[in-house]
């Protein structure tokens, strides 16, 4: 992939993991629940309540999916981590500097995380971060988002 310097690397990389999320099948654990975590992190950079610790989880989800052989059944969750590991190895200062720019207040934060998308008048209410897995008849746990329509 080519991109010029005019490109944000977190819209890059919030393209490269709703690309990835949305393309895992679900039935391995590391692709379904790191591609998944991968693109809500970054959702909730682009939102303006990123962490620079965010960048560090990242680092360590490119770090655990698809390493190990076996652990997968296809390719999907390598690939997936190797759009994370070079945006943050090469473009870790533009990505430091876009959080610390969308959220100057929360930027050094290190307490839990919110869930994304729990408002009432106004605050953000706590919860929990992972809803519960969406199940099937025959009790495999599926995608969260299978209907996410890629642009």
């Amino acid at each position: 992939m080519v991109l010029d310097e005019t490109y944000p690397i977190v819209d890059f990389l919030h393209n490269s993991c709703r690309f990835f999320a949305h393309e895992s099948c679900g039935q391995c654990t590391p692709c379904r629940e790191g591609t998944r975590w991968a693109l809500e992190m970054i959702e909730r950079i682009k939102a303006g309540r990123g962490r620079l610790r965010d960048l560090d989880l990242l680092a360590e989800i490119g770090d655990s999916i698809g390493i190990l052989p076996g652990t997968t059944i296809c390719g999907l969750a390598d690939g997936a981590a190797w759009p994370i590991k070079t945006a943050l190895a090469k473009f870790r200062d533009e990505l430091e500097d876009y959080i610390r720019r969308t959220n100057p207040a929360g930027y050094a934060a290190t307490d839990p995380v919110l869930a994304m998308g729990i408002h009432a008048d106004d605050r953000v209410l706590r919860a929990p971060l992972a809803p519960p897995a969406e199940v099937d008849p025959c009790g495999a746990a599926g995608p969260r988002d299978a209907g996410l329509q890629m642009a």
